[in-house]
């Protein structure tokens, strides 16, 4: 889930701003490029870039997320320790902006009621859990690369669940967004994203009200 990959993110920001202090004092520079140069080609195999990606996120955002709470903290580590302890943040979207955790910016919650019900009976839950703003950016990502990062931005929270009914599947997403210039753009990648093409067998109902915009999936 989302919280989770924030959390990690805090967790492995604060182990590669320790490494990077640690190196910088105890080696040299060649050692240093050395080292940097050994772990850089090493191969990932068979894993998907969206799950490369996945592991190596945590390690460079939360850098520059503990870097920030060092800067505002006046380079002493009373931030970091409160947000390990008390508060850590809520979502990726605090990671990849740093003011909006000091603000205090927390993710709203979203219903699936309504579409949920639209399906009609028998699906049952597999997976509910949070998208956030990072995943979401992977999503748009395959519909035109290198927009998806602003259409992700604005991002107010979401909410998706995987059901199943025997052999089919559906999948509902649904985000909302703190502006609506925020909503409508993320609305055009994300129709761009289902135009682009989707497996065979799959149908897509893309839906937009007063800022929520939701997306179903069906499979059969």
């Amino acid at each position: 889930g989302d919280r989770a990959l924030a959390l990690t993110a805090l967790i492995e920001g604060t182990a590669s701003v320790l490494m990077v202090r640690y190196a910088a004092e105890r080696f040299g520079a060649e050692e240093l490029l050395a080292g940097v140069a050994a772990s850089a080609f090493q191969d990932t195999g068979d894993l998907p870039p969206f799950l490369t990606a996945q592991l190596v996120w945590p390690y460079t955002a939360g850098e520059a997320f503990v870097g920030r709470l060092l800067r505002v903290g006046g380079d002493e580590w009373r931030l970091v320790d409160a947000a390990m302890r008390f508060r850590p943040p809520e979502s990726t979207e605090q990671i990849l902006h740093p003011g909006k955790y000091l603000r205090l910016e927390e993710p709203r919650r979203v219903s699936l009621r309504g579409p949920l019900r639209a399906l009609g009976d028998g699906w049952r839950p597999l997976v509910r859990s949070t998208f956030g703003e990072w995943q979401t950016q992977k999503l748009l990502a395959r519909a035109g690369g290198t927009g998806s990062a602003r259409a992700a931005a604005g991002w107010g929270g979401d909410s998706y669940a995987l059901l199943g009914r025997g052999d089919e599947r559906a999948l509902v997403m649904r985000w909302v967004w703190d502006t609506p210039r925020d909503e409508a753009e993320f609305a055009e990648a994300l129709r761009a994203l289902v135009d682009d093409g989707l497996p065979e067998s799959t149908d897509a109902v893309i839906a937009r009200e007063a800022g929520v915009v939701t997306l179903v999936l069906t499979r059969d």
